[in-house]
């Protein structure tokens, strides 16, 4: 959202919140929760130490994309 005294970036994946403020000039982050895209890199990188198949696989990923594209 962009407003006439700044801009507000909501990223649900990082689950953070960047604020620019034309007053201070700079961004500033409110985080909450977790960040998924971390957690999905760190099971990836156990799932490969541990010898197992992650919890999410490339074909779930196929699929989801393949959802999407039909929607």
């Amino acid at each position: 959202m962009v407003t006439e005294r700044g801009a507000v970036v909501v990223d649900a994946f990082k689950q953070n919140v960047t604020v620019y403020s034309h007053e201070t000039q700079r961004p500033a982050w409110q985080f909450w929760g977790s960040d998924i895209n971390q957690a999905m890199v760190t099971e990836f990188i156990d799932a490969i130490r541990e010898g197992r198949e992650s919890r999410v696989t490339g074909v779930d990923g196929l699929r989801a994309v393949e959802a999407t594209a039909a929607a």
